[in-house]
């Protein structure tokens, strides 16, 4: 079995943090060869925390298995070596503002003329038409603008952002897999083409109905908190050691709960004998549940909910992720050794698991620069004399 399946796929990846290179990562890793090209002074993932003796951590994942090189596009020369390895690849990433690419010279329109075939993912903020074409914006930008964080939080409070970049690891499988639709059109036409993929529109595109309904009802979905209107109990509970634990419950789920909790007493009550009633008394659901499971520890009441299958599961740390064996043995975790940091780490596997043609991740992140002179004396041929030349003038 191999992670060849994507092998002979070339892409140039002139992105930045995090969801356009995160897209040709995960391409990476079931086989396409990605360079990630840097502006002299790195990636500005590069400067974000957490860090390692002076180090960021977040490039080790976010630009696993690619190749990296450093260019300056205030150098013309710079722009002509991007350009070469324009015609080496099959697919180029970007995030750069559309003004941004055409003061470069490395939009679209030119990039095309040098690979007909091209197939370009052009990833913004807002995507490259409409009136906030040229607006710079990021992850927690974008979660706000799709209406993720308006009703993200408690109702008595301010919106609150997710605890991660949700919309840029959306967007990087998204980016993903736009570039897949792209390749098979590619494959059955030999036609390459644009993608023009705007960071909040896939975030906006999983929240099923939060837009039909008002379209339908007039209702603007506001802050609930961790109540749901479609099922209760909905809720994380804490336990007798301090922990927490989320437990859900649809109408298969409340009848073993009640049955795990002793309390069969509660199916017959008008309150709580239907879905509908026991979102309408979620409130009193919710005490009842928290009040059991502030019995147990963690333990006894995973083991509870085990024997009685009710879908449950405890609120993990990273610590309690690195410490779980369903992690190893599933292989959702995996070591590797870091030569930049000179230690063996902890990351996130490869996902999906394929049975045929599974992915693997080959090396972490490397430093900025790391691949250039094989990249620009091996495989673009040149001179030693052109290469320090190009050096110290900066282009490189």
């Amino acid at each position: 079995m191999s992670n060849e399946i994507l092998k002979g796929v070339k892409i140039l990846d002139f992105a930045t943090m995090f969801a356009a290179p995160m897209a040709a990562t995960f391409l990476s890793e079931f086989g396409a060869d990605v360079i990630h090209v840097e502006w002299k002074k790195g990636d500005p993932a590069r400067a974000s925390l957490p860090r390692k003796d002076g180090v960021s951590l977040i490039n080790k994942i976010l630009n696993r298995n690619k190749r990296f090189i450093t260019l300056d596009f205030h150098h013309e020369e710079a722009v002509e070596l991007l350009h070469e390895l324009v015609n080496w690849a099959d697919v180029v990433v970007s995030n750069f503002r559309p003004e941004s690419l055409r003061k470069f010279n490395l939009d679209y329109e030119t990039l095309v003329k040098i690979k007909p075939d091209l197939i370009m993912l052009h990833f913004t903020a807002f995507g490259r038409t409409g009136p906030y074409a040229e607006r710079p914006g990021f992850a927690r930008i974008a979660e706000s603008f799709a209406g993720l964080t308006y009703y993200t939080g408690w109702p008595d409070r301010a919106p609150s952002f997710s605890g991660n970049w949700i919309a840029d690891g959306i967007g990087g499988i998204a980016g993903a897999y736009s570039i897949m639709l792209a390749l098979y059109h590619k494959q059955n036409t030999g036609e390459g083409q644009l993608i023009d993929l705007s960071l909040y529109e896939p975030l906006m595109r999983i929240m099923e109905d939060f837009v039909i309904n008002y379209s339908v009802s007039g209702q603007v979905k506001e802050r609930a908190g961790n109540y749901n209107s479609s099922a209760s109990p909905n809720n994380m509970y804490q336990t007798k050691d301090g922990k927490w634990m989320a437990v859900l419950g649809n109408p298969n789920m409340w009848l073993r709960l009640c049955q795990a909790m002793n309390r069969m007493d509660l199916t017959e009550n008008p309150k709580f004998n239907t879905n509908d009633a026991r979102v309408q008394n979620n409130l009193e659901i919710d005490q009842i549940v928290a009040d059991w499971c502030a019995t147990m520890t963690m333990k006894e009441l995973d083991e509870v909910l085990i024997e009685h299958k009710v879908a449950h599961g405890p609120i993990y740390s990273a610590e309690d992720i690195v410490n779980d064996p369903h992690m190893w043995e599933r292989e959702s975790l995996v070591k590797m050794y870091d030569a930049e940091l000179d230690q063996e780490v902890v990351v996130q596997n490869v996902f999906p698991k394929m049975s045929k043609t599974p992915g693997k991740i080959k090396w972490t992140g490397g430093p900025a620069g790391s691949n250039n002179e094989e990249i620009f004396l091996e495989m673009l041929k040149m001179s030693p004399e052109r290469y320090k030349e190009l050096q110290e003038k900066g282009a490189i």
